[in-house]
């Protein structure tokens, strides 16, 4: 570490005891033994010995001369009121010592610009968990809305019907697919189960796992 003056920020290249600029002390320790323990009133700075505990002129309880001194805005020692710079790190000797920050971690809470994925594409994704209900709201859809389309077909609109059946049941066929692979995964099993003929059925009524799996985070 480079020496600093602490009267006048001239960096000292060489051991000499005193600043060649200045005429300071360069040793840490000369700056150091250079504060002088005693009590002080905070209100006329009449100084007193360690054993006072009042002012006389203003019955004002008396403080550390120590506390009224400067310190380092880095490392807070204190040094006598000729000091400007510190000489352990060279940073500034004030009486307003700055508090050191460090910056606050980043978390799941702060806002960034980064685009979040769209929560309604999650039903066309194999991965992840889901629970026995979210499972089962999506096979009551596909019945319920089939049943709909099935109650509203006659033979004037058997044309319409069936495109318009097809094209449901191809959608809802990925859908299934992608949902009872995720509810696979909450059990614990391999999205790949659900070509078993009547998997999709019995996963409607098994518990999902404990806690984080293989596949991610319980859907509770």
């Amino acid at each position: 570490m480079k020496k600093i003056c602490y009267k006048c920020a001239t960096e000292i290249k060489d051991d000499g005891e005193f600043c060649k600029i200045c005429g300071a002390p360069t040793a840490r320790k000369q700056v150091e033994t250079q504060v002088v323990l005693n009590n002080i009133c905070p209100v006329c700075h009449t100084t007193y010995g360690l054993e006072f505990k009042f002012c006389q002129n203003d019955g004002e309880m008396l403080l550390p001369s120590e506390a009224l001194l400067p310190s380092c805005v880095l490392c807070n020692t204190r040094y006598p009121k000729e000091v400007t710079i510190c000489p352990k790190d060279g940073a500034e000797v004030s009486y307003n010592t700055k508090v050191k920050t460090t910056p606050a971690p980043k978390n799941s809470s702060t806002v960034t610009n980064t685009p979040k994925k769209n929560s309604s594409l999650k039903i066309f994704s194999f991965k992840g968990r889901i629970n026995r209900t979210s499972y089962l709201f999506t096979v009551l859809m596909y019945c319920i809305v089939n049943a709909i389309i099935i109650a509203n077909t006659t033979m004037s609109n058997l044309g319409i019907a069936i495109v318009v059946f097809s094209v449901f049941n191809l959608l809802m066929s990925w859908i299934l697919l992608a949902q009872a692979a995720k509810r696979s995964h909450d059990i614990g099993n391999s999205g790949w189960y659900v070509l078993i003929p009547f998997y999709g059925a019995f996963i409607l009524f098994l518990k999902g796992a404990e806690g984080t799996n293989q596949y991610g985070s319980s859907p509770k």
